[in-house]
C-alpha cells in the first residue's frame, strides 16, 4: 500500500509493525515455520546436512574460514574467561583429584620417573599418535604404550578392547 512520504515518516513504526505482523501471519504460519513446527524443520534440517555430502564440506569450509579468519579474536576471548573463571577451574581440578586421586598420582609418577614410549603401539603397531595407557592405577609405573585410537578403546570398552581392536586394526597389525 502506498502511503506519501510525509504520512510514513510520521507512522514509520506503526506502518512496519503492520507488516511485520502480516508477513508473520500470511509467510511463516501459511508455509509452516511457526515455532510448532520448528522441530519438524530442524528434523528435517539435519537430516539433509546428514544426507548430502556438498553442504557438510562447505559448512566445514566456512567453520575453517571462520576460524583462521577470528583466530585471535578466539584466543583473547579464550584468554579473558580463563582469567576470570580461573578459581572455578582450580576448584574443579582438585575436586576430581580428591574424588579420584589414583589416576592423577599414576600419571605424575610417570611423568616423573619419565617413563619413555614404546616404539609402536601394542595393540596394532602404529608408529603415530602414541599415548600411555594404565591398565590398573594401583600399579602406576605399568604402563602400554598404544595409538590414540586404541587407548580411546580401551578407556571406553575396558578389558573387551582386546577382541575389538583386532578387528579394528586388523589391516595395520604386524605378525
Amino acid at each position: 500500500m502506498p502511503y506519501s512520504r510525509a504520512y510514513y515518516e510520521a507512522h514509520r513504526e506503526e506502518i512496519l509493525q503492520r507488516e511485520r505482523e502480516w508477513y508473520r501471519k500470511h509467510h511463516i504460519q501459511e508455509r509452516g515455520y511457526d515455532k510448532k513446527n520448528r522441530e519438524r524443520i530442524n528434523a528435517y534440517c539435519r537430516k539433509r546436512y546428514a544426507e548430502n555430502k556438498e553442504i557438510r564440506e562447505r559448512s566445514a569450509e566456512r567453520a575453517k574460514k571462520y576460524y583462521k579468519e577470528h583466530l585471535e579474536a578466539r584466543r583473547a576471548y579464550h584468554r579473558r574467561h580463563y582469567a576470570e573463571h580461573k578459581k572455578e577451574y582450580f576448584e574443579k581440578q582438585r575436586q576430581r583429584i580428591k574424588e579420584n586421586p589414583l589416576p592423577h598420582r599414576a600419571h605424575a609418577l610417570v611423568q616423573y620417573h619419565k617413563i619413555p614410549f614404546g616404539p609402536q603401539c601394542e595393540s596394532c603397531g602404529a608408529t603415530v599418535n602414541l599415548e600411555r595407557h594404565h591398565p590398573d592405577y594401583n600399579k602406576p609405573l605399568d604402563v602400554q604404550t598404544l595409538c590414540s585410537s586404541c587407548n580411546k578403546l580401551f578407556r571406553s570398552r575396558g578389558e573387551n578392547a582386546n577382541a575389538l581392536q583386532n578387528e579394528q586394526h586388523g589391516s595395520r597389525r604386524k605378525v
